[in-house]
Formats: C-alpha cells, sequence, structure tokens
C-alpha cells in the first residue's frame, strides 16, 4: 500500500509540473511565439496609457490591416483611437494659421482615419491644398472617423452623412497625399470665439487654395444624371434635360456660404460622386446653357449663372449688390445671410461688421444699414438693400426694431450712439409720415427722395452720426409707419422732437439763424394740418409758427425742416402741402454729451424723451 501511495504522488507531482511548464510556454513570458501573453501586455498597456496618459502602442512584429493590407508595426507613437476625448483642436492664434485634413491609406478596424495638419496660408504654395464646397445636409451626426494629430494619437470624431461620404469615396479613389479644408474638421465648431475669428477669413481661405472642389452628393441617380449631362447624346435628349433640370434644382446651389466658397475659387471643379471625374464650373455650364430657361424655378432662386456671372467680376465686389443678388439663399442660422457674404466684400466693410453668430437678425440687420454707404449717395440702392434685407430676415426696419437694437446689451457703443441719433430723426419723420394724406405714401417717399438727392449735391463727406440720421430718414421712405410707435407714443406722452423757428431762435441753437437758401425742398406732398398741430406739439396760442418747423441736431450738423403752406382751396380746407428740407453742415468736434436739445435715454426697456435744454 505504501508503494501505491507514493507511486501515486510522484505520478501527481509529475503531471503538475508539466502542467506548469505547458502553461509558461503558452503565455509566452519573453517569447515571441506566446499565445496569450501578448494579449495581456497590450490590455496592460492600454490601461497605462489611460492612467498617465502616455503613448503606449502595441509592440512587434507587422500586423495585417482589417482589409487584407500590409500595415507598419504601431510603435510607441501609435496609441488606441480616445473613445471618450474629443480632438483637442490646438487654437489658431494668428490670422496665417490653417488646420488641413489629409486622409490616410490604413483605416482602423474599418474606420477611416484622417491626420490633421497646421499650415500658413500665407506659404500656400508650399502647401497647396484643395477647399471643399459642399452641402451640410442633415446636421446629424451619425457617422464616425478618427482624426489623428501631430504625435500620433487618435481621437474619434462624429460626422454628419454627406461629409463622411465624400471621406469614404477620397479614400475608395485613392486620394491620399492631398491635404483638405472643410470647415465641419478644418474648424473648431464648438469655439465661438475661432469663429467668429475665422468666418471673415473664409474668402481668404478659399481664394488661396490651389482649386475649390464642388462636391454635389453621393447618390446613384444624382451621379448618372452628371455623367449623362456631360456626354449629352442627343437621341436621348429628354433624358439630358431631365438630368439637367435636377442638377440645377439641387439645393446645393441654394446655400449662402457656397457663393464665396465658388466665387473666389481659383479654379473650380465641380464633381457628383466620382471626385475623379470633377469638370470645370466653366465647362459645367456652358454644357447647362440650353436648359437654363427650361423651368421656371431657376427664375426664383440662385444659379450656377448668378455664380459665374460674379466670378467673372474683378476687384472689390459690392457687398449690397451681392444682398440683393442671392437674398433667397438659404441658410440654417438666418444671420448667416450676411455673414456668409463678408469674404466676398471689401476689407472696409468686413472690418466694421462685428461677427457674432449669437446675435439676432434684428441685430445684424441695423448693423449692416449703418454700416451702408449713406443714403444720400444712392437711394435706390439703400432702399432695395433694405427690403432685400427685410424679406431675408423677415423683419421691418422700423422704430420698434430699432428701439430694440439701441437698448440690446451687445449693440457696441458706436452703434447705440448712431441708434440714438437715427431713432431722433425717425421719430420726427414718422409724425409726418402718419399725417399724409395718401394712403400708399408714395408722395412721403418721393420728398424724402428729393431731400436725400439735395443733401447729395453738398461737397463735403458725411460724418457717421450725420449718416446715422439720414438712415432714420431713409427707412420712413419704405412701407408705412409702425402703428405700435403711433400708440406707444401717445401712451408716453413724448415731447416732440419738432420746434417751430420761433421757439428755436428763443432756446438759442446754434443753428437757429442758419439760412435755408442753399436747401433744395423736396417734392410737396398733403398733410392733415390740424391734427398734424398737435402732434408737432405746436400752440399758435402760445406764438408758434406752424409754417417752419425744425427737427434740429446742432451737435452732430444735422437740421431737418419741414414746411407748410395752408391750402386755399375751400374743398380741401383744413390740409396743408408739405415740403422738406435736408441741412448738413460741418461741425467742429465737441462732446456728444452736450448733443441735443432733448435726447434718448434708455429705462426699463422704454425710449423716454428727456429734455436738456442748453
Amino acid at each position: 500500500m505504501f508503494c501505491i501511495s507514493a507511486g501515486l504522488a510522484a505520478l501527481s507531482g509529475a503531471a503538475v509540473a508539466l502542467l506548469c511548464v505547458w502553461l509558461f510556454q503558452f503565455l509566452g513570458e519573453g517569447r515571441p511565439e506566446g499565445r496569450l501573453w501578448p494579449v495581456f501586455r497590450r490590455r496592460a498597456d492600454i490601461a497605462s496609457q489611460r492612467k498617465h496618459g502616455a503613448s503606449a502602442g502595441p509592440q512587434g512584429a507587422d500586423e495585417e490591416g482589417p482589409h487584407g493590407r500590409s500595415r507598419p508595426a504601431a510603435g510607441n507613437n501609435a496609441a488606441e483611437p480616445e473613445e471618450d476625448q474629443a480632438y483637442p483642436y490646438r487654437p489658431l492664434n494668428t490670422i496665417s494659421p490653417v488646420r488641413l485634413i489629409e486622409v490616410l491609406p490604413e483605416p482602423v478596424d474599418g474606420t477611416i482615419v484622417c491626420k490633421v495638419h497646421q499650415r500658413d496660408i500665407g506659404s500656400a504654395s508650399d502647401h497647396p491644398y484643395c477647399a471643399l464646397s459642399y452641402l451640410w445636409g442633415n446636421p446629424d451626426k451619425t457617422r464616425k472617423i478618427l482624426l489623428e494629430d501631430d504625435t500620433g494619437r487618435r481621437y474619434a470624431q462624429p460626422l454628419h452623412e454627406n461629409i463622411w461620404q465624400f471621406l469614404n469615396r477620397a479614400f475608395q479613389q485613392g486620394r491620399f497625399g492631398v491635404l483638405f479644408w472643410t470647415d465641419s474638421l478644418c474648424l473648431n465648431q464648438k469655439d465661438k470665439e475661432e469663429m467668429a475669428q475665422q468666418i471673415p477669413r473664409m474668402g481668404r481661405i478659399y481664394s488661396a487654395a490651389a482649386e475649390v472642389l464642388i462636391w454635389l452628393g453621393h447618390d446613384e441617380v444624382g451621379e448618372r444624371g452628371f455623367d449623362l449631362v456631360q456626354e449629352c447624346p442627343m437621341e436621348e435628349y429628354g433624358r439630358v434635360r431631365d438630368a439637367a433640370i435636377r442638377l440645377l434644382l439641387l439645393p446645393y446651389w441654394s446655400r449662402v456660404w457656397i457663393v464665396q466658397e465658388v466665387v473666389l475659387a481659383r479654379k473650380a471643379r465641380v464633381a457628383y460622386g466620382n471626385i475623379t471625374r470633377a469638370v470645370d464650373i466653366d465647362d459645367l455650364r456652358s454644357q447647362l446653357d440650353a436648359f437654363q430657361h427650361e423651368t421656371p424655378e431657376l427664375n426664383y432662386q440662385p444659379t450656377i449663372w448668378n455664380l459665374c456671372k460674379l466670378r467673372e467680376k474683378q476687384g472689390s465686389r459690392d457687398l449690397w449688390d451681392i444682398i440683393s443678388t442671392f437674398e433667397l439663399c438659404n441658410s440654417t442660422k438666418t444671420v448667416d445671410k450676411v455673414y456668409g457674404f463678408l469674404g466676398l466684400a471689401d476689407e472696409g466693410i468686413g472690418g466694421r461688421l462685428e461677427v457674432n453668430p449669437d446675435k439676432e437678425p434684428l441685430e445684424v440687420l441695423w448693423d449692416v444699414l449703418f454700416e451702408f454707404r449713406s443714403p444720400r449717395d444712392d437711394f435706390e440702392k439703400f432702399d432695395r438693400v433694405l427690403q432685400s434685407l427685410q424679406r431675408m430676415f423677415l423683419l421691418d426696419a422700423n422704430f420698434s426694431s430699432l428701439q430694440k437694437y439701441a437698448n440690446h446689451k451687445r449693440t457696441s457703443q458706436r452703434h447705440r450712439r448712431m441708434a440714438e441719433v437715427a431713432l431722433c430723426v425717425l421719430d420726427a419723420a414718422n409724425i409726418v409720415r402718419m399725417h399724409c394724406i395718401t394712403e400708399t405714401g408714395s408722395q412721403w417717399r418721393e420728398a424724402v427722395l428729393a431731400a436725400l438727392a439735395s443733401a447729395a449735391t453738398r461737397p463735403q463727406d458725411v460724418t457717421e452720426d450725420q449718416n446715422a440720421a439720414l438712415v432714420g430718414l431713409a427707412t420712413t421712405g419704405r412701407g408705412a409707419y409702425s402703428s405700435w410707435w403711433q400708440s406707444s407714443r401717445r401712451r408716453t406722452k413724448r415731447p416732440s422732437p419738432w420746434r417751430c423757428v420761433t421757439h428755436q431762435l428763443e432756446a438759442r441753437h446754434s443753428s437757429a439763424t442758419r439760412s435755408l437758401a442753399g436747401a433744395t425742398p423736396s417734392t410737396g406732398f398733403l398733410l392733415g394740418q390740424e391734427a398734424l398741430s398737435r402732434d408737432l406739439g405746436c400752440n399758435p396760442m402760445s406764438g408758434c409758427d406752424l409754417s417752419m418747423m425744425v427737427c434740429d441736431i446742432p451737435d452732430i450738423g444735422f437740421r431737418l425742416v419741414l414746411h407748410l403752406r395752408p391750402q386755399e382751396n375751400v374743398e380741401i380746407i383744413g390740409q396743408a402741402q408739405g415740403y422738406i428740407f435736408l441741412d448738413l453742415w460741418h461741425q467742429p468736434s465737441s462732446s456728444l454729451g452736450r448733443w441735443f436739445a432733448s435726447a434718448w435715454s434708455s429705462q426699463s426697456n422704454k425710449l423716454n424723451w428727456r429734455a436738456s435744454r442748453r
């Protein structure tokens, strides 16, 4: 029995020893042919990387990629993708740097990898890049790629469908080594400060690109139609026509941001799906010329012909013409209907308009009007732009919206001062406008136009504050006065900004003795005299001279004069023929704190009249 027990014990010990040897070989401690040890080692490296932030990539021989391609050994710099971290965008501290992306030839587990480069846009010739112009489409981020930084670390980046489809096509068609610029990846969309800085630079980014690639989409029907338009077989004219109309009515052509992207391009090529079959935009336009009038829908939206025509114009482009031409363009944010065109405008207007994506349409509307060229220079163009802005923003440029603008916390001090000047003139003009006999307001509009034209004959330049006063007057020349303004004026009982000449002399205003000999009167308009006299704040019993009323802002060199001439015809008794005169002069620099004989102040979101006589 003892021998049997000793034999069993020896056999058990040998089995245990053999098992230990096998396990040691299987785990492969220090051996390249080991099976499980690399797995445990890899997991340990990943855990260490997440804990310490170090790059702990896999070690050892080459691996095989998910599509059968040979992938080089990762080394220490190829870290696991950071699934829980957003890509750490480095700030673009100066106006020169720009981010570019490069599609890498080796995906990771079927996921496309793009390397992010930061280059100096001033040396675009040394680093040529292709700027992408495309339609964002559905903004939901249902796709994912990996972004790789300079150290080789990779970060998961969610994407919307359209840009993912483009990158996927670029990968499939081997567009490796090409640097691309696209707003969705090359701008930090979450950094409002960077977006405000970069939006005015978009024009420079697209104009500096070696080429702009217009990518219209990726669906098979559109791709076949695009190829059919290129081939244009005459025996299939009906199919070609249908394909051309579908191409021309794509939502891409009616987007705000594509205007500057296409117009400023050195070279613009158009692709539908297949990037390698891209064609020059001018060649595409010539192929579509025969279908320009095939459908009335093309008469009411921006087209490829509008873009090519603007491309042909050399030198600085007029922002106001662009707004009028492309007012029907669409954008996700309403304010982009102005911001999206700034890259096309001359540096003067682009530098004066503060870009703030958080601004409301009402703020941007008045920002543009105050930075517009003086309405005295071209009232008809001012009027067209005013109408375009009102349709784009679905707003009225009236007393109510200007009051909100003057009180808004985001309105700059400079624009607030201009708004206060415009409010004074707008209030004065609305009092007269309200009592015009003709309901259409056409007589008043003609009077405003004539007054501005007479001011345009003056040789001196218009100051900022004078221009603000002219904007206030010009906005009353379009549309009806605000009923809210009328009821608000009567409810708050604000004193009238008008004074008769007699009381103006008594107040000893510096402009009281200025002669109107050089001023040209406007065309006449009929007014209801009795009600007008009451709203003007005049009382004949106190010696008021109703024949001449003055709205005077002497500290900025502005005076609006209303001349009333009673009608002698018995049939229209109680009515008067009105004329307005506009007087501008250079005023020595003085503190605007001494500004009005009366001024506007903001209290509890209401502008109340503040009488402050000298």
